[in-house]
């Protein structure tokens, strides 16, 4: 039997869900030998999935669970969270509970390579924002791998110069502060550039729209005017390919049946 792949997410309820179905059709069109299968992280989207009767992404439990049942030994979960956090480090307790032999598949950012491979990824969008100011809008998080965020700063600024300003909406630096770093750099227009894997949610409520909090709203009513890339990491050239990265790796570590 060959070894069948666990993508696993956070998840969303959002018309954000059309990123999972575009990652999933490149990681079965790369490893056409295994079975893919989705499972979302978030408790509250698997309940609220499941009562909806919506896609009904199952618990990354209950698809190792499933995949046990119908015999198979092993496989791979391969984390579809852009760092080593919260979510990511559930996602290996699991592992260790599961009756199969689970190989991980590292998240989206896990090493400098995987930073390098990201930068050109955005080429497309900042060739296309060519003289404005290249907002990064990140969630943030309370777990250690908040230093991330760093690191993507850095990599970010080698290919892309002066024009990246990093923003959070939980954690530092803050929208107050890169609208104000923003301003001070003699920038009048710019564009937001949601680094989420899905355009969902946040996105929509809290970096867009009309409402007198989001950061589109804070940064006209500072006189720069912006523009918005509606749509997740997940959906440009190149970060399925990350992904495919760590999936190969972690396959390469299952042990031979």
């Amino acid at each position: 039997m060959n070894i069948p792949i666990v993508i696993t997410a956070f998840g969303t309820t959002s018309r954000a869900l059309s990123t999972y179905a575009f990652l999933g059709e490149h990681i079965r069109k790369r490893f056409p030998e295994h079975e893919v299968l989705w499972s979302f992280s978030s408790r509250f989207i698997v309940s609220k999935n499941s009562s909806t009767n919506a896609l009904g992404h199952p618990a990354p439990e209950n698809v190792l669970q499933k995949l046990n049942e119908q015999g198979y030994k092993q496989a791979v979960i391969q984390s579809a969270h852009l760092w080593p956090g919260h979510e990511f480090h559930k996602l290996v307790q699991i592992a260790h509970t599961s009756p199969l032999n689970i190989s991980m598949g590292m998240p989206l950012l896990s090493s400098p390579l995987d930073y390098e491979k990201l930068c050109p990824c955005l080429d497309t969008i900042a060739n296309r924002h060519k003289n404005q100011a290249l907002i990064i809008g990140g969630h943030g998080t309370s777990h250690p791998a908040w230093t991330g965020y760093f690191a993507l700063d850095h990599f970010l600024h080698k290919r892309f110069g002066k024009r990246i300003f990093l923003a959070l909406l939980k954690g530092s630096p803050t929208p107050a502060e890169m609208i104000q770093q923003v301003k001070n750099s003699g920038f009048d227009s710019a564009c937001i550039i949601p680094f989420m894997l899905v355009a969902g949610r946040h996105f929509e409520q809290e970096l867009t729209g009309t409402d007198p909090d989001s950061w589109q709203s804070q940064l006209t009513g500072a006189g720069i005017s912006t523009q918005t890339i509606d749509h997740g990491l997940g959906m440009l050239e190149g970060i399925g390919e990350i992904f495919c990265d760590h999936i190969r790796e972690a396959v390469e570590r299952c042990s031979p049946l």
